[in-house]
């Protein structure tokens, strides 16, 4: 049934060959006939929808010839060509003329399939060539066509899901038109170019399931990433808005919350769409919170092909610190009008990464910084204006032109970037790959915790310091005298004693590890974190040794039994084998555990 008639060849041994010979190459054989009722009847009865039934019937009085031929096809492979919706895959082989040499042998019906599912009906105008003129039209202009309503079925199977996820009733109807509708302008929404949330600013919540919806019409679509970071107010989305004619929003105080997306088509051929990422401003007074700020950056190294860096002014030696940091952890998974006012900051930048091994994690030289105008300029007073009323503020030309160059720049360093990775994934492999991205910033706050590189390589430095004193102390002549020092005890006993040990142990490496405190000038932050870390491994070193030496004590004393009462079991075995008896297991286990 999943096979078809195809599925005879894996049993060809254990069939009669002048049974098999005929089964599987006449075309009138029993086996295929009743394999084609079979697949006509679960048509009828695992697809509900009275329309396909109708369809169904137009085909057999239309175009009878056709019908059987895709009817025969399915009982000759089975579900090979179904995919993972039944109803769109045999609208598809109705509606297009494939022969079965060229659905066989060629990758065009899956093709076609991707096709649809990423474009909708659009899609079907890249192959014209398989499908009737009357009948191509039919399904673009008519949204009750059969294509139509299969697509229909299939992105509603895909939207309740997505609801139940989310424990929204499906079962009211209303609910669900309004959900399906918002897809659907949603997915024109974004291919007209309007910004896009994709992470949540305020929860920090990646919404990858809606967004996987969303971003279907731009599958197989290879797409170029840049994303923009700096602090609140430096004029990130305007530099994107003149650069590459997106739409985000623009305003004084936070105006970007989280991080946004615009879609930007292109007439390139290395890649086709250019995907625009906005981000919150870094350093935000409204929110001081460098943990966020650390996230954003790194979020954005980590699935960008190109990171533009805006500033006003000079180069703050935290937006320093938090470049160097996430460059750091990636590697664990323009500016001032005077650019000569900042070389200090980039030599630093560069030194840093350089000094750490990460040279080679991005790409950072004096050429890729550069400088802009202001991008707005306010009109001084002329003898008929008002004072009273605010000044106009209009578009410096000398700023745009400065961006268009600028443009022209960053899109020659993303040719030279492709040229070395020849990979440009699409918008759904981009977005299953951030999603991993943010999961991982979620699980493992290491990477954004720190200060700075600085904080995080002394913290390594503390805990390599910790795990070598630990090892000296719990040496194997300590464990061994200590669970000498256990033999013969209870388990409450020992327990006592480790906890004893525990405490003394815990007191002496706590005062060695404040005395390294001192000598390294470790800030409190990182004292309490590597505290806690100590007092951790210490607790989780005893309670291993003393699970062990518990086990031993337990074995030293089984022994000591057996030892012990041998001569007894061996003269309870003589004396019940003189005396004739015989004893059932439960009376040799009651006399055995009265013994010992």
């Amino acid at each position: 049934m999943i096979k078809g008639r195809k599925a005879l060849h894996d049993y060809e041994e254990d069939i009669t060959p002048n049974i098999f010979r005929k089964q599987i190459n006449d075309d009138s054989c029993e086996l295929l006939e009743t394999l084609k009722c079979y697949v006509e009847q679960q048509w009828k009865t695992m697809i509900p929808d009275q329309w396909f039934h109708r369809f169904l019937e137009q085909q057999i009085s239309e175009s009878r010839e056709s019908y059987n031929k895709i009817l025969t096809r399915a009982a000759e492979y089975g579900s090979k060509f179904t995919k993972d919706n039944g109803l769109l895959s045999l609208i598809i082989q109705f509606l297009f003329e494939f022969d079965d040499d060229n659905i066989e042998n060629t990758d065009v019906f899956n093709q076609l399939w991707n096709s649809l599912i990423c474009e909708g009906l659009q899609g079907i105008r890249h192959y014209e060539d398989f499908i009737a003129p009357n009948v191509l039209q039919q399904q673009l202009q008519n949204d009750q066509s059969p294509l139509h309503l299969a697509l229909l079925d299939y992105f509603s199977e895909e939207l309740k899901n997505f609801l139940q996820q989310k424990e929204i009733n499906i079962n009211r109807p209303e609910i669900f038109k309004i959900a399906l509708d918002f897809i659907q302008k949603y997915n024109e929404f974004i291919k007209a170019g309007f910004p896009f949330e994709i992470v949540d600013g305020d929860n920090f919540y990646f919404p990858y399931s809606f967004l996987f919806e969303a971003l279907k019409p731009f599958c197989n679509h290879r797409t170029l990433v840049i994303s923009v970071i700096g602090p609140q107010n430096s004029g990130k989305s305007t530099l994107l808005n003149y650069m590459f004619g997106t739409l985000f929003d623009v305003r004084d105080g936070r105006c970007t919350r989280g991080i946004y997306g615009s879609f930007v088509k292109t007439n390139r051929t290395d890649f086709e769409y250019i995907l625009l990422i906005d981000t919150e401003g870094l350093l935000s007074i409204g929110r001081e919170d460098p943990e966020f700020d650390r996230r954003i950056v790194l979020f954005c190294l980590a699935v960008s092909h190109i990171v533009l860096v805006n500033m006003v002014g000079e180069v703050s030696t935290t937006l320093q610190s938090m470049l160097t940091l996430c460059t750091d952890s990636l590697e664990k998974m323009g500016a001032d009008l005077n650019i000569e006012n900042n070389r200090a900051a980039i030599d630093r930048i560069i030194s840093d990464l350089k000094k750490f091994g990460l040279g080679e994690s991005i790409d950072i030289r004096k050429e890729t910084f550069h400088t802009l105008p202001s991008a707005y300029k306010k009109e001084g007073q002329t003898l008929i204006s008002n004072a009273k009323l605010p000044k106009a503020v209009k578009t410096a030309p000398e700023f745009i032109e400065c961006v268009q160059s600028l443009c022209g720049e960053i899109i020659h360093s993303a040719e030279s970037y492709l040229d070395r990775v020849k990979e440009c994934l699409d918008p759904l492999q981009w977005l299953s790959s951030s999603k991993t991205i943010f999961d991982t910033l979620q699980k493992f706050s290491d990477l954004t915790y720190y200060q700075d590189i600085y904080e995080r390589r002394l913290d390594d430095e503390i805990r390599e310091h910790i795990r070598n004193d630990l090892t000296k102390i719990f040496s194997a002549d300590f464990r061994d005298g200590l669970i000498i020092e256990s033999s013969h005890k209870t388990e409450q006993e020992i327990h006592e004693l480790f906890l004893s040990k525990q405490n003394k142990i815990q007191e002496t490496a706590r005062e060695n590890l404040r005395a390294l405190f001192k000598l390294l000038k470790v800030p409190d932050t990182l004292r309490r974190r590597t505290e806690q870390f100590l007092s951790v491994q210490i607790i989780e070193m005893f309670n291993a040794l003393q699970t062990s030496t518990i086990a031993v004590n337990e074995r030293e004393r089984v022994k000591l039994i057996v030892r012990n009462g041998e001569g007894d079991l061996q003269k309870l075995i003589q004396d019940v084998i003189q005396s004739g008896q015989q004893m059932s297991i439960q009376e040799a286990s009651t006399q055995f555990n009265r013994m010992f």
